[in-house]
């Protein structure tokens, strides 16, 4: 047991190498005189006989035990600062003083916490994807994260390591990601919702994901060519935000039916409708946009050329959810 001077600032920032808690050591300190005092008469007598043995008053033994005795007190004195070095405590790194768990007088047993220090810029995000995306999750991808106690602000980070070890209850990849947090606005502890950038494909083609007529396992889409809706397979990739990535079997000049489509057959005549706005549109999209009638059966709208959109974004991505941690 041992009684605690703590002298930490709840609240406050601790510089590196400043040294917040002190433990009562006077009676360390009063070992530690003892100890220096045994060296002392251990040297004189070491002296006393290095002289004496070599006037051959004393055999080589005696010398020896001497020398061993001076020996034994060095170590002494050693043990002793040894054990009280560890009565202050210093600051590891610069942080912030949380609130104080123990108080000036109080007894503490080894182990037990006194204060916390946080460090929190910048801070630490842990957080797990499925075992699928291991192959694919590198350090240096960059993510986003978002907060139910900050909404409408995003902060965005980077990957810096990667636990190896599989977590073996959800079969899942742990990555740790750091952030840039000047204005402290993050806290350890904080629930985020993570969304990982895993590739950034500048070229993305992209449309509506009401464009997409599903069929079994396959998708359709209906492109307009020469005034005539065309049938076409896909190949989709990721889905964000309402919009969804075109793997293959669209080029990022084709006109594609938005809306609609349900009402017309492969072949069916589309003609666009003037006034319309491109529907859907994401980020980057450009064109004219505009609807399409069906002169066969009702009535749908398409996207002009240039409407899919080149440059859509970053692709694909992995929802998450984390924790912040603080460093160290």
């Amino acid at each position: 047991m041992r009684e605690c001077a703590c002298t930490a600032y709840e609240g406050q920032r601790i510089v590196k190498g400043q040294a917040p808690v002190k433990l009562d050591d006077n009676v360390l300190n009063a070992e530690l005189a003892q100890a220096k005092a045994n060296q002392r008469l251990a040297k004189a007598k070491y002296d006393r006989a290095s002289e004496l043995k070599e006037k051959g008053f004393i055999s080589g033994q005696a010398k020896d035990e001497a020398e061993n005795a001076q020996r034994v007190a060095d170590a002494a004195v050693q043990l002793v600062e040894a054990r009280l070095s560890r009565f202050t405590i210093y600051a590891p790194f610069t942080g912030t003083a949380g609130l104080r768990l123990a108080g000036i007088g109080d007894y503490l047993k080894d182990g037990q916490d006194i204060v916390n220090l946080e460090k929190t810029d910048p801070i630490k995000v842990d957080f797990k994807v499925p075992e699928l995306f291991m192959s694919v999750a590198k350090p240096g991808q960059a993510l986003q994260i978002a907060l139910d106690a900050i909404p409408g602000k995003a902060f965005t980070g980077k990957v810096f390591a990667i636990n190896p070890q599989l977590d073996a209850a959800g079969r899942a990849v742990i990555l740790r990601a750091q952030l840039p947090n000047k204005d402290a606005t993050l806290r350890p502890g904080m629930f985020a919702r993570v969304r990982l950038i895993l590739a950034d494909n500048a070229e993305a083609i992209t449309i509506p994901e009401q464009s997409l007529a599903p069929q079994g396992d396959e998708q359709f889409v209906f492109r307009v060519v020469e005034g005539r809706a065309a049938r076409t397979k896909v190949e989709i990739g990721q889905r964000r935000d309402g919009r969804v990535e075109i793997a293959s079997g669209l080029d990022k000049a084709d006109t594609v039916v938005t809306a609609g489509w349900q009402r017309i057959r492969d072949g069916a005549a589309v003609r666009p409708v003037s006034g319309g706005g491109p529907p859907g549109g994401g980020p980057g999209g450009a064109g004219k946009g505009g609807e399409s009638k069906g002169e066969s059966k009702g009535e749908a709208k398409a996207e002009s050329k240039g409407s899919t959109e080149k440059g859509a974004g970053k692709q694909p991505e992995k929802s998450g959810d984390g924790k912040g941690k603080p460093p160290g």
